[in-house]
C-alpha cells in the first residue's frame, strides 16, 4: 500500500487503514467540500481472531473532510478497486499457506 502512495492513518492490533488523495477530478468535484476540497481514499483492514488463525475484513470508502472531526464516509467496497484488494489479500494468504521453502505457482 505505501508504494502505491498511501500512507498509514491508524494501526492497531485489530485494525490497519491506508489513506491518499483522490487523483480522480470527479471524485473531488462530487465528493469535495468546502472545508476540503481533496478527499482521500481509504482502505482499512480489521483482523479478527477465529479458530486457529485470523480472518482480514477490507472496507473502501471515500472520506471527504479526512483527519478533521466533520469526516463524512462514502462506500465503495464494490467499486472495481475492491477486486484488486480481494487479489492481493488472496495473495497474502497464499503465502502464508505456503511451506517454508516452497515455490510459488
Amino acid at each position: 500500500m505505501v508504494t502505491q502512495k498511501y500512507r498509514i492513518t491508524k494501526d492497531t492490533p485489530y485494525e490497519l487503514s491506508f489513506d491518499k488523495p483522490v487523483e480522480n477530478m470527479a471524485v473531488q468535484v462530487l465528493l469535495g467540500s468546502k472545508y476540503d476540497s481533496q478527499p482521500n481514499a481509504r482502505v482499512s483492514y480489521s483482523f479478527a481472531p477465529v479458530d486457529g488463525g485470523t480472518k482480514i475484513f477490507a472496507d473502501m470508502a471515500v472520506i471527504t473532510n479526512p483527519g478533521s472531526a466533520f469526516e463524512r464516509r462514502t462506500d465503495v467496497d464494490g467499486g472495481h478497486d475492491s477486486v484488486a484488494v480481494q487479489s492481493l489479500l488472496d495473495r497474502i494468504k497464499e503465502d502464508l499457506e505456503r511451506p517454508a521453502g516452497a515455490k510459488k505457482k
